[in-house]
């Protein structure tokens, strides 16, 4: 998605970490800072509900627990895409650490763990009166540590709401 044509001021791109659908999520420094970050780009085109992504993206920012993936930032390029940083943590994909991480004899016990985490996410984030619309596992990351990080919140299913 993110081509060399494309700069996002203040930020040096470095490779694509994932892509699913109209998002795109790429390890970026913050030049100033020298930070590192993960900047997640979405493509929004007709239907793309481009305030609903805003507002999304600022209420986040009131949303302060670490598994919750929230905006550091945001901004628009070439009129075409909508991004926002969030901090760089390392991580896979729940389904992929099932696959190549875990034993078939300890999967259940792995999964009652990752799913009670899941919970007190998604319990913290309904007790801030807001949903998060899109749960599924595509959203939902590991670290190296074994916390669970929920993403999508901010980008997930906007042109549904109002």
């Amino acid at each position: 998605m993110l081509t060399s044509t494309i700069q996002l001021k203040g930020y040096k791109i470095h490779e694509e970490i994932d892509q699913v659908g109209l998002r795109g999520i790429y390890r970026a420094t913050h030049i100033k800072t020298g930070d590192d970050v993960f900047i997640t780009l979405i493509s929004v085109g007709p239907g793309r509900a481009l305030n609903t992504l805003v507002k999304r993206a600022k209420d986040s920012q009131k949303l302060i627990l670490s598994g919750l993936v929230t905006a550091l930032d945001t901004g628009f390029v070439q009129n075409r895409y909508f991004y926002y940083t969030h901090h760089a943590v390392s991580s896979m994909s729940i389904l992929n650490f099932l696959d190549t991480k875990v034993s078939l004899k300890d999967r259940s016990f792995v999964l009652l763990g990752c799913f009670i985490q899941v919970l007190e996410i998604v319990d913290y984030i309904h007790r801030a009166e807001t949903c998060h619309r899109d749960l599924n596992t595509s959203h939902i990351r590991i670290d190296n540590n074994h916390n669970i990080l929920l993403e999508g919140f901010i980008n997930a299913r906007p042109s549904a709401e109002s």
